[in-house]
């Protein structure tokens, strides 16, 4: 007799108002059923359901809106507004589906998919991202340790670092990465 071990992925149903940032650090699905205000990043797909709306900014592999979303929203794969939902915002994905009856304003952007429909990873290690940025590791360290630069600490201390999250960044701050980042604050003067 064989037995098989299926992993399932988790579901989150964020049913109540909520407001702040919110990253899951397994994968998962979630489905908001009501209000979010602030930053959503779901390591799988994201329902925002008839009557919920969020508004702030969304990251996930994918994202389905049936309700109202006032947010910068980007997909590693795919976005779809079903009939009756509304985004306000600028969309990267790797596709936009808007079904007839939705509504949506504000720019998208189509990313490619990776070869062979694998996909897109963009968590870099401390040492990808310091090589990404032109900058050695503890620069870079102390730069998120001073929340400089955007940085995740996860449970065990490590830090993440999200290539989206950093394109965004340079772009917003004019950073030109070599020689031009932010200087790390002296730990004495740290808050």
């Amino acid at each position: 007799m064989r037995f098989f071990n299926f992993k399932r992925k988790k579901n989150i149903h964020l049913t109540a108002g909520a407001k702040g940032d919110l990253a899951f650090s397994e994968e998962a699905d979630a489905a908001v059923k009501g209000v979010f205000e602030g930053e959503l990043r779901i390591r799988g797909n994201l329902t925002v359901e008839k009557e919920a709306s969020v508004r702030g900014r969304i990251i996930a592999e994918n994202v389905f809106v049936k309700g109202k979303v006032c947010a910068d929203v980007q997909a590693v794969e795919s976005v779809e507004l079903f009939r009756g939902a509304e985004l306000r915002g600028d969309v990267k994905a790797s596709s936009l589906i808007i079904q007839k009856g939705a509504r949506f304003w504000g720019a998208s952007a189509i990313m490619t998919q990776p070869a062979e429909g694998k996909k897109q990873e963009t968590s870099m290690t401390p040492e990808e991202t310091a090589q990404f940025l032109e900058i050695d590791v503890n620069t870079l360290l102390q730069l998120a340790e001073t929340k400089k630069i955007p940085a995740l600490r996860r449970d065990n201390g490590s830090w993440a670092f999200d290539r989206v999250d950093l394109e965004r960044w340079i772009v917003e701050n004019g950073v030109v990465k070599t020689g031009s980042l932010p200087a790390p604050v002296p730990a004495s003067q740290a808050e």
